[in-house]
């Protein structure tokens, strides 16, 4: 008996999603808890009913063709709101969610960020696969996309695609290597850190192009920062500074993942006169998602928690 519409269950679709982004029916299987074979007859059942192989095998194995991708842009919101029609009630237990949760963060922060949530995600939703990432230049359009779930910048995004919540305030400090020479004095000022060799974190969709705060700042005080290198990884710079007298300016919460190894010193009232704040951000179609509301609510409280350790540093 041929298969149409009718026939196509939420499930089968959710099997799909984890298949599209998987690459093949093994890892799916894994990721879902169920077998290989079960997870086949799933794709099985949606070729029949879309009359499409939708997949075409290779070595790597199972790459999606065009009706395939065409379906999977539509389908995280036309899951959320299947989502909300069953959640209308209140039910919702992340124990139960199944799936890829793809989470990017900027990498200041990423360091400090990514270890909690893995330790409380992996417990809270025993069934899915994390794929944390470093925030790049094509996140804001993977999240409007509905590719990202959730993603978390110093800035917010204007795009009707993307909705956005206040995390938290960003804290902001001097990092340089022990013993270093500007640990005399009581109180930095932006122009004792123009003395020095100056590494700047590398933020994408913020700071390129001269547009950083110690730059902006330099030029409105008539200075000239010696910029020595932009760095995007945060344990890189760290490991510049250990050898050398340059001094950086970043997330107070990423370099105290290196506070054995370097030194953190209050930033220079200069750079602390711009209010910074953490933004969440996620796809338009999943702000009522009872999923993805309950890992925004997560993702601020241990972002919470971090920063009540840093404020009493």
């Amino acid at each position: 008996m041929k298969m149409d519409i009718d026939d196509l269950k939420v499930g089968t679709l959710k099997v799909f999603k984890v298949v599209f982004e998987a690459g093949s029916t093994y890892k799916a299987a894994q990721i879902l808890n169920q077998s290989q074979s079960g997870i086949s007859y799933e794709i099985k059942k949606l070729r029949e009913i879309f009359g499409d192989p939708l997949f075409l095998r290779c070595r790597e194995g199972l790459v999606p063709n065009e009706r395939a991708s065409h379906i999977y842009k539509n389908l995280p919101k036309a899951l959320a709101e299947l989502e909300n029609m069953y959640n209308c009630n209140g039910h919702f237990d992340p124990a139960e969610y199944q799936g890829i949760v793809k989470i990017a963060i900027l990498e200041p922060l990423a360091v400090a960020l990514m270890p909690v949530l893995y330790d409380r995600l992996s417990v809270a939703c025993p069934h899915i696969q994390l794929d944390l990432m470093p925030w790049t230049s094509s996140s804001a359009e993977l999240i409007a996309k509905g590719v990202i779930d959730v993603g978390i910048h110093i800035q917010p995004v204007e795009n009707d695609y993307i909705g956005c919540d206040v995390l938290a305030n960003s804290i902001r400090m001097i990092a340089c290597r022990k013993h270093h020479p500007i640990l005399n004095r009581k109180h930095v000022t932006l122009m004792e850190m123009c003395n020095y060799p100056l590494l700047l974190q590398s933020i994408p969709n913020w700071n390129h192009d001269g547009r950083s705060l110690i730059e902006k700042s330099c030029k409105s005080k008539g200075l000239s920062p010696n910029i020595q290198a932009k760095v995007s990884y945060l344990p890189a710079m760290v490991q510049m500074l250990q050898s050398s007298n340059a001094l950086c300016y970043s997330s107070a919460l990423g370099l105290a993942s290196f506070r054995d190894v370097v030194e953190l010193l209050p930033a220079p009232k200069e750079l602390t006169t711009t209010d910074l704040a953490y933004q969440c951000l996620y796809p338009a179609s999943q702000k009522k998602a009872s999923f993805n509301m309950w890992l925004r609510s997560v993702i601020k409280t241990e972002l919470d928690a971090l920063m009540d350790d840093i404020k009493i540093m």
